[in-house]
């Protein structure tokens, strides 16, 4: 856009005021811009448009109810919800190519600018872990080549701290790289993080609740 080589700072003042004034955008767009043309003006509103639905979405994503962490989204609520015994979830670190596996099949659900750890803490308040597998939570396997150079992946040891206060005392399966990919195309969804720490993404499989317990929350 040319408008941005020209003038970054009158036009980040201009998004700043998009933000609480809805007058006329090609009106707003002459007088920040003197020097804008038709083809930045059209850049200009449709930029306008992207700020003001991305502020509806980040405000209706977000979930204030009593016991329910507010990290978690109506979505991810809904998925966890609606996801059986032995069903898969994927949190993906943010390098995971989750559109092009969700092609295949899983729902993908955004969670842009939250870490796995910060996530994992709440999904693991509300989704029980399969106790009929050895191992109900899964990372990708290091290669070859960051095995070698003895890579360290801390965080892991986040994960394993968090599983275990929610009462799982089984290890970390790891898997390779590829079959991870193949694996988590028959997953139930995948969440896309902003996880930028390496070797990030993890699988949980959804276990079940006791009758017992049911009944439990409900008297």
């Amino acid at each position: 856009m040319k408008v941005f080589d020209r003038n970054k700072k009158l036009f980040f003042k201009f998004v700043k005021e998009t933000r609480s004034d809805q007058s006329n955008t090609a009106t707003r767009s002459r007088d920040t811009f003197p020097c804008v043309n038709k083809d930045d003006e059209d850049h200009l509103t449709l930029l306008k448009y992207i700020f003001q639905e991305t502020e509806t979405i980040t405000a209706a994503s977000m979930v204030v109810l009593k016991g329910i962490p507010s990290v978690l989204s109506p979505e991810l609520l809904y998925t966890l919800a609606k996801m059986g015994h032995g069903d898969e979830l994927v949190l993906a670190d943010a390098n995971f190519p989750a559109s092009s596996i969700c092609a295949c099949g899983p729902k993908e659900i955004r969670a842009d600018g939250l870490s796995i750890p910060q996530l994992l803490e709440a999904i693991l308040k509300l989704l029980p872990l399969d106790t009929y597998v050895s191992c109900p939570a899964a990372v990708m396997d290091l290669v070859d080549s960051d095995k070698q150079r003895g890579l360290a992946v801390p965080v892991w040891d986040a994960y394993k701290h968090l599983l275990y206060q929610a009462g799982s005392q089984s290890h970390l399966e790891t898997v390779e790289r590829f079959a991870f990919y193949e694996r988590a195309k028959k997953a139930y969804a995948i969440v896309a993080t902003g996880e930028t720490a390496l070797y990030g993404n993890l699988i949980l499989k959804k276990g079940v609740i006791p009758a017992e317990q049911l009944q439990g929350q409900w008297w």
